[in-house]
């Protein structure tokens, strides 16, 4: 080959080295943001800080707020103080750098990061008031008031959340037994969250008798017992009534108990027997108990002697119902 071909091939070879050399060059330089900063909310009163991740040669950094230029945030790195609710906004960064020979200036901006300041809950009315006792089947209802930014309301019984109780106002209609307890509501933001003081449901329920008093059927001069059980909000009272008459007599213990004791029955202890069983919502009375004395026999026959065709007499004497 001669020197003139070999002069060619050097001046190419040296040119695509050039070129080759020009294009890492840039690749290497390319200003490029590779981590944009992150969304945030926050209270009033706290702080943030934003932050990029760039490539490139030189970089500086400015940092806006909806298109606005911050003064002196030049920095990788954005942080606020104090936040106010006037500081919620985008936020973005705009990253200057070299690129490929030093000679060019390229400037790349980052996706916008949204800043939500909010005012911290606070609860300004408490719900009121503190117990609230009602007869079953009554409507029920607690209010409470707070501030803040975007509330949100559930109400709870016993620490355990209410379905579909997320407003201002708990609404219990057609109470029953079964809702008597401790009632609060939680009132949250994204930034906070503030729980009522407790309130209490006490739901009264009027007596019903669960067994009623059974009929007996005793000798005189026996014990005998009625028993009547019955449910309802304490606290219950009973009073037993004899023929519709409340229960006397000098052998009668707990007449106004859920057990009415008979000693040393005799014929005029028999009858109807009934319990009115009451509390502060209303009252029931039972079934009707009979009380049977069965016959005694007070007078006993007497042995007789007679004369043949003669006529004899017995008798004997007996008390009963």
């Amino acid at each position: 080959m001669n020197s003139t071909k070999l002069d060619h091939l050097s001046r190419a070879t040296l040119l695509i080295l050039g070129v080759a050399t020009l294009c890492a060059g840039s690749a290497v330089a390319q200003v490029s943001i590779f981590s944009d900063p992150a969304g945030a909310t926050r209270a009033v009163g706290a702080d943030v800080t934003f932050s990029v991740a760039a490539t490139g040669v030189n970089l500086s950094y400015q940092w806006r707020k909806n298109g606005a230029t911050l003064s002196g945030k030049t920095q990788s790195y954005c942080t606020l103080t104090q936040l106010q609710i006037s500081d919620s906004g985008n936020y973005d960064v705009q990253v200057t750098g070299t690129q490929g020979t030093g000679t060019n200036n390229v400037t790349v901006t980052s996706k916008a990061a949204t800043l939500l300041v909010q005012q911290p809950v606070q609860i300004t009315a408490q719900p009121q008031p503190s117990t609230k006792t009602v007869n079953a089947s009554a409507s029920v209802s607690w209010g409470v008031t707070a501030s803040g930014s975007s509330l949100t309301y559930q109400w709870r019984k016993n620490g355990v959340n209410l379905g579909g109780q997320t407003s201002q106002t708990l609404l219990l209609g057609s109470v029953l037994a079964s809702d008597s307890g401790t009632y609060d509501v939680v009132v949250a933001n994204a930034v906070s969250s503030a729980t009522s003081t407790p309130v209490t449901l006490v739901v009264l329920v009027a007596p019903k008798i669960t067994t009623q008093p059974a009929s007996v059927l005793s000798m005189p001069g026996n014990t005998i017992r009625f028993t009547v059980t019955a449910s309802g909000s304490d606290p219950l009272s009973y009073q037993w009534l004899k023929n519709g008459a409340v229960v006397s007599g000098n052998n009668v213990a707990g007449a106004t108990s859920q057990t009415l004791t008979i000693y040393s029955i005799s014929a005029n202890d028999g009858g109807t027997y009934a319990v009115q069983v009451a509390n502060s919502v209303g009252s029931v009375t039972s079934d009707n108990a009979i009380l049977t004395v069965g016959p005694a026999i007070t007078v006993q026959p007497v042995d007789a002697t007679v004369n043949q065709g003669g006529t004899a007499s017995f008798a004997v004497g007996a008390v009963g119902s």
